[in-house]
């Protein structure tokens, strides 16, 4: 597992804030601006549609202004001029510094949990996007199939070559281990009860398990638990405030990518 790598490592397991000094700091935070302005367009394009047999799927549509419909470029969703729509000069939604805000502090929270390793580099793929993920998740409470499985095919490739290249492909062994039973407990949870656990969490466990089995099996039960527990706290206000009708305002997704960036950035106290 990766976790015992890091450990047998001759730098810190986990080298905190003083990697955030070192000279790895500049390509992480342009990457996590590039990636971050990225996520945030992907994320505000996508639309609530239907697939041939009438379920509801997240669509690419336009990413537009609510105020006046503007199309929202890529070259206006970087930081700074996403803050106001180009066209009418409105706020646009809180969501589009949100994203970005978000994968800045996420992409430098894996860089203070894993150094300049190459270790690093998956997990400054993982952050944008889970982001990307949850933020189309909190506008229109589906999570896309593409996100799930450019970013389940990215992470493979880039945990894969690490692996391999340090000459520990034998982890890999734990990442799908993870990455299966994640999915499995998922699936299961929504063949039991679909009406609250839909489809799309589920897919995005493979995505989940494979970085948290990488780290250590253990890591996935962590995971789970630190989602569910973030979940719950923005779904009760949700019950309490809107009754029956919460689950519409309440997705699940977000939980459980905050649950595993979570448990990812505290591995090391948490099953040390």
């Amino acid at each position: 597992m990766l976790s015992s790598i890091l450990a047998a490592s001759t730098s810190p397991v986990f080298p905190g804030l003083d990697a955030l000094s070192s000279v790895a700091v500049l390509p992480v935070v342009v990457w996590a601006l590039i990636s971050g302005a990225v996520a945030a367009w992907f994320a505000h394009r996508y639309a609530v549609g239907e697939d041939e047999e009438g379920y509801e799927i997240a669509v690419l549509a336009d990413a537009t202004c609510p105020r006046c419909d503007h199309v929202v470029t890529l070259s206006e969703a970087v930081p700074g001029r996403s803050l106001v729509c180009g066209s009418c000069s409105g706020r646009l939604p809180l969501t589009w510094v949100g994203t970005h805000a978000a994968v800045l502090i996420g992409c430098l929270a894996m860089l203070a949990t894993f150094g300049d390793r190459w270790v690093l580099l998956p997990f400054l793929w993982l952050v944008p996007v889970l982001v990307a993920a949850a933020i189309t998740d909190l506008r229109t409470m589906l999570i896309p199939r593409r996100v799930v499985w450019v970013g389940f095919s990215v992470g493979l490739a880039a945990i894969s070559a690490v692996a391999v290249g340090t000459g520990n492909a034998d982890t890999l062994t734990s990442a799908f281990i993870g990455s299966a039973a994640y999915f499995g407990f998922l699936f299961v949870c929504h063949i039991v009860f679909p009406a609250g656990m839909g489809f799309g969490d589920v897919r995005l466990a493979l995505l989940l398990g494979l970085y948290l089995g990488w780290i250590d099996l253990r890591l996935t039960l962590f995971g789970l638990l630190i989602g569910n527990l973030v979940y719950l706290a923005y779904a009760l206000p949700q019950r309490v405030t809107k009754g029956k009708e919460a689950g519409r305002f309440a997705p699940f997704g977000p939980g459980l990518a905050m649950g595993t960036l979570v448990a990812v950035v505290f591995y090391s106290s948490l099953i040390g």
